[in-house]
């Protein structure tokens, strides 16, 4: 399902005449997100504190919220379309995996290899930038 809603947001955005053949969501997260992920979790604890909320769990679980919203917030979510005049990078949406607008068409000559990755995650290197995938 959620890949037919992506499929459809990238055809929106095509020229007339042009099919797109494959796409993929890709995201990329800012050098510091780690850190603005831990300094949002200190401080809404502290912020809980100091509050009056005495139950920990709590304290943490609105820590652990905040710091889940600052790594979505330094995080940039892109689809790359394969279609039939060649690759094209879009803005991608942060909450649904939609295609919101068109950022470039890469020239074809632009390089695109894998780098690295996980059991669930393949890294790719596009343009000079590392992309997940």
């Amino acid at each position: 399902m959620r890949r037919n809603i992506l499929v459809a947001s990238v055809r929106r955005l095509l020229d007339p005449g042009e099919e797109l053949l494959d796409a993929a969501l890709m995201w990329v997260r800012h050098s510091f997100s780690y850190a603005y992920a831990a300094l949002s979790f200190v401080a809404l604890v502290i912020v809980s504190i100091l509050s009056g909320f005495e139950s920990w769990p709590f304290r943490l679980g609105i820590g652990a919220a905040g710091a889940a919203i600052a790594f979505t917030a330094t995080t940039d979510y892109r689809v790359l379309a394969l279609t039939t005049k060649g690759l094209v990078l879009m803005r991608a949406g942060r909450v649904r995996q939609v295609a919101r607008s068109i950022i470039e068409r890469p020239p074809s000559t632009s390089s695109m290899e894998p780098v690295g990755g996980t059991l669930l995650t393949v890294d790719w290197l596009v343009d000079g930038v590392v992309y997940t995938l």
